[in-house]
């Protein structure tokens, strides 16, 4: 189409009813343009006819459509539901698995710091009568007076 004939925008309003003032004079002068009016009623109208026959079915075609819909439907949420649960009960075994698999935690061991420890073995020094570096000494000292005691006996025994 040229400049002067109707756009195809202006033709559609011209078919549905919404012509511009414009699109009305130019019908009423070109030829060309109601020609193409014509054709475009005459195709929306044979468009119509064929959906309203193709919607001409009887109850019982409509009754199979609605009963195999619904059956598709109710076999979505079947299978929704059985992966809802298979899912669900995977979850719980898996859950399961993990917390009896896993050894009980047990307490940290208590650490005792350096400091507390030195303490400690300070305390129980000065506790002692003698230091423990010298207890070794202090046994050899023990065996050397009991072995002197054993022979000052024997000494006034034979001298008796």
């Amino acid at each position: 189409m040229n400049e002067n004939h109707l756009t195809d925008d202006e033709l559609a309003g011209v078919v549905v009813g919404a012509p511009s003032r414009r699109a009305s004079d130019h019908l009423a002068s070109c030829e060309s343009c109601r020609t193409e009016e014509s054709r475009m009623r005459s195709e929306l109208k044979g468009f119509s006819e064929e959906y309203a026959r193709q919607g001409e079915r009887p109850e019982v075609f409509w009754a199979k459509q609605r009963a195999a819909v619904h059956a598709r439907i109710e076999r979505r949420r079947t299978v929704l539901w059985r992966l809802t649960w298979s899912t669900a009960a995977a979850a719980t075994i898996m859950l399961g698995y993990l917390h009896f698999r896993s050894p009980a935690s047990q307490p940290a061991p208590v650490v005792q710091d350096a400091d507390q420890a030195l303490l400690l073995d300070v305390e129980r020094s000065l506790r002692r009568p003698v230091p423990a570096a010298l207890e070794p000494a202090m046994i050899l000292a023990a065996e050397i007076d009991r072995m002197a005691s054993i022979e000052q006996v024997n000494e006034k025994g034979e001298t008796q």
